[in-house]
């Protein structure tokens, strides 16, 4: 799946591949940024709020990649606004987060092989909700297509186009 790279087209055509890794640079400032508004929602009276974004960008695979045009910062982005999502939904029931869990599965997945586990942990997230909720069977169900139809939609472009163009959607694994 190419959803990173395809972001840094637009770099590339402009700057070369500067532009290409700024975009990515950027990535970075978001999850850092969404990771601020998570310690803020969830955890307001943490005596070091700030200790969480110290330690992410000392993990050398951040550092090093945060320089580099490369998609596994886009996976993190994608991940943490779908985990971020789900924990509003499990808190408010409201369909909309579910939703935006849903596309940010997706676009996760369609960045990397690696986020194809995430759905599978969402599945298993809504359902220990609806159980947790004691949510009627018709509900929970109702829950896990729309969160499955959100993670098709937004995930499976790339699988497609790989489907049609070699016979395989895991190109080049599986070949």
């Amino acid at each position: 799946p190419l959803l990173g790279e395809m972001l840094y087209i637009i770099g590339l055509f402009l700057q070369g591949d500067i532009l290409a890794k700024a975009v990515h640079f950027l990535f970075l400032l978001a999850i850092l940024l969404g990771m601020i508004q998570f310690i803020r929602q969830r955890m307001g009276e943490n005596a070091f709020p700030y200790l969480s974004l110290l330690i992410f960008m000392t993990v050398p695979s951040v550092f090093e990649a945060s320089h580099m045009a490369y998609s596994d910062l886009f996976v993190t982005y994608y991940c943490l606004g779908a985990v971020f999502a789900y924990i509003n939904w499990s808190d408010r029931s409201e369909t909309v987060w579910l939703i935006l869990c849903g596309v940010f599965t997706g676009l996760a997945v369609a960045c990397k092989y690696t986020a194809l586990l995430l759905p599978f942990i969402g599945v298993l997230g809504i359902l220990w909700i609806s159980h947790y909720n004691r949510l009627p069977v018709r509900t929970a169900v109702r829950y896990l297509c729309i969160y499955l139809i959100c993670v098709t939609l937004a995930g499976s472009p790339f699988y497609i186009k790989n489907w049609l163009m070699t016979g395989n959607p895991f190109y080049p694994f599986l070949y």
